[in-house]
């Protein structure tokens, strides 16, 4: 491990321990009460719905319920600074040219997707176990590419990611 690395991860471990422990006295007890909210919240990415589980009590005094919200919080806050710090360490060499060449792979992969199924079509012949593995394929590579750009732009939506100013 280099030195930067290892400066990055003890770095990154004081932060964490700091968030864990000490972010008790820094609590916004001002926040609504989120209790009416339901229970399950979900994300929406490029094609599917995925539910979380995140339990909100109902049935707990205010105080408790600003204490847990704290702690959740917290526990929150060690998430983004890891997903920041390692996302940031594994991805440094993103940038909009990275993006560019991404958009086009994606794109490439739907016509590749598109263009088999048309070709398939215009044969006039039932397919071929052998055809459909084919499409299924150029689907799949079209699928992944564009999930992976999903996920990258998400991490630069929410501040895992930063890019370099686009030079002019």
């Amino acid at each position: 491990m280099g030195t930067d690395a290892g400066q990055r991860e003890g770095a990154t471990a004081k932060l964490l321990n700091r968030s864990l422990t000490g972010g008790a006295q820094a609590l916004d007890t001002s926040r609504t009460d989120r209790t009416k909210h339901a229970l399950m919240s979900s994300i929406l990415t490029a094609s599917t719905r995925r539910m979380r589980d995140h339990f909100e009590p109902q049935d707990t005094d205010p105080q408790e319920q600003r204490r847990l919200r704290g702690t959740l919080e917290q526990i929150d806050y060690a998430a983004f600074i890891s997903n920041r710090e390692v996302i940031a360490a594994t991805l440094s060499r993103v940038d909009q040219q990275t993006f560019q060449r991404l958009a086009v792979a994606v794109a490439t992969a739907r016509a590749r997707w598109a263009a088999e199924a048309l070709r398939l079509s215009e044969s006039g012949s039932p397919t071929t176990p052998d055809q459909i593995a084919r499409l299924t394929a150029h689907r799949t590579a079209f699928e992944e590419l564009a999930e992976a750009y999903e996920g990258l732009r998400r991490m630069v939506e929410r501040a895992y990611l930063t890019l370099p100013p686009k030079a002019d």
